[in-house]
């Protein structure tokens, strides 16, 4: 019984409302010759509205439920989008057709031509509107309630995922919409961005991660020309081809000095001898300390001499043996430069400043910088009498070497040359003497 009464009660609903719809379709399509305000002239291809219903008058003046379009109202102030005559206020899409004289793709909103900037949608995607037509010129980022969204010749391309641009800036997009949630590395043709909050941020200059890495950002952007130590809140790192290398266990350098490098990070807290492809240098809370000439006992009993930061071993060995050694250890590491006696790279020295600072390495001041002095230290011994460590001196005084045995010597021979092994028999200038200082 209960199923019954439903069924006849839907049957008399149905049946009202197509009365209903009959009665006004009747009352409209007697609807005919309705007059101007002024009652001068009949209305004509215009919309009106009587008992609330929007409808077209036709080329005649009267109802024409043929008409499928848009169309103005009476003061011509709005155009509505018209369906079989009939306006029906609801209707909000994107619909091509001519419309204050020009043919378009036009936004309508509750059935009227809305003339507004916005992005919308039809069945065929979504649309940037410009003064309430599709603008298939637009290629950028535009705006709705919705979001911000990417534009590519009019329509919004949900296959975006990139980098874009607009007069406001550089955003994130994430499937076609700018993802103002995204805080990370993101990027587009010409590079990879620093994105905070889904805007590239051009302020950016640290170090920053994504899940590819940590990466140098200059400007916003991703240095990959860097190779170096930078910074970001959490410390300085090591940056090869702008990439933070945490393989790195070294000693680099930056414009600020040479660093004690740990798993690719500054590692202030070291103290101690470290290595790099130069050699061992002295770190002192994790730089290198350049100004330091002396001593150093290591914690784990090893001694050294620290000669402007770079470091020699005490070894159980001969004095001579250490200062060949010490000698060796500057092949190719150390410049040339006229008028100094480092050992370190940054510097360099001369060919007496060399002898110098080896002999001084080892734990002998010879007293003297100068190649002329140094001619006359010590004693004399001819080539057959020569030990490793002995002065080699060349033109009298002129230039001077190491002797390492064999005939071989050691010496910083002139500018654009680091220091580098020679043979007497070979050297363009013929040994004059032999000095021995030390026993």
């Amino acid at each position: 019984m209960v199923l019954k009464k439903k069924r006849n009660t839907a049957k008399i609903i149905v049946v009202i409302n197509i009365a209903i719809l009959v009665l006004a379709a009747a009352a409209i399509f007697t609807i005919r010759g309705i007059a101007s305000a002024d009652d001068s002239t009949v209305l004509k291809n215009t919309v009106v509205e009587q008992d609330g219903v929007k409808f077209y008058l036709g080329s005649e003046g009267e109802f024409d439920n043929t008409f499928t379009g848009f169309a103005p109202d009476v003061k011509n102030e709005t155009v509505y989008y018209v369906e079989n005559g009939i306006v029906n206020g609801t209707l909000n899409d994107i619909i091509y057709g001519e419309a204050d004289g020009e043919y378009a793709w036009w936004y309508i909103e509750d059935s009227e031509v809305t003339y507004t900037d916005t992005v919308a949608m039809n069945k065929n995607g979504w649309w940037k509107i410009t003064d309430g037509r599709v603008d298939f010129d637009y290629t950028g980022i535009a705006m709705n309630k919705n979001g911000w969204w990417r534009i590519t010749d009019g329509k919004v391309d949900f296959t975006c995922n990139s980098v874009e641009e607009n007069e406001n800036g550089w955003w994130k997009i994430t499937d076609g919409m700018v993802d103002f949630g995204y805080t990370g590395i993101a990027m587009n043709k010409n590079g990879w961005w620093r994105i905070v909050d889904g805007r590239v941020d051009f302020t950016c200059n640290s170090v920053e991660e994504n899940e590819n890495g940590w990466w140098k950002i200059t400007d916003g952007m991703v240095d990959f020309d860097c190779t170096g130590i930078a910074m970001n809140k959490n410390g300085w790192w090591r940056i090869v081809d702008g990439k933070v290398d945490f393989a790195c266990n070294s000693v680099e350098e930056n414009e600020n000095g040479w660093w004690k490098i740990t798993d690719g990070m500054v590692d202030f807290g070291y103290n101690g001898i470290a290595w790099n492809y130069n050699g061992p240098w002295y770190i002192v809370d994790g730089k290198v300390d350049f100004d330091y000439t002396g001593r150093y006992d290591a914690y784990d009993g090893s001694a050294w001499f620290i000669v402007e930061g770079l470091a020699y071993e005490y070894k159980e060995a001969s004095l001579r043996e250490n200062i060949v050694s010490i000698a060796r250890s500057c092949v190719g590491v150390v410049p040339y430069n006229w008028g100094h006696h480092s050992l370190s790279p940054q510097e360099g020295a001369d060919c007496s400043g060399f002898v110098y600072a080896v002999y001084l390495a080892a734990g002998i001041d010879l007293k003297t910088v100068s190649s002329t002095s140094m001619a006359c230290l010590g004693t004399s011994v001819s080539l057959s009498q020569a030990q490793p460590g002995d002065i080699v001196v060349f033109k009298n005084g002129g230039h001077v070497g190491i002797y390492i045995g064999d005939g071989m010597f050691i010496h910083s021979v002139s500018p654009g040359y680091y220091v580098s092994e020679g043979s007497l028999d070979t050297f363009v200038h013929r040994y004059t003497d032999i000095r021995r200082v030390i026993g």
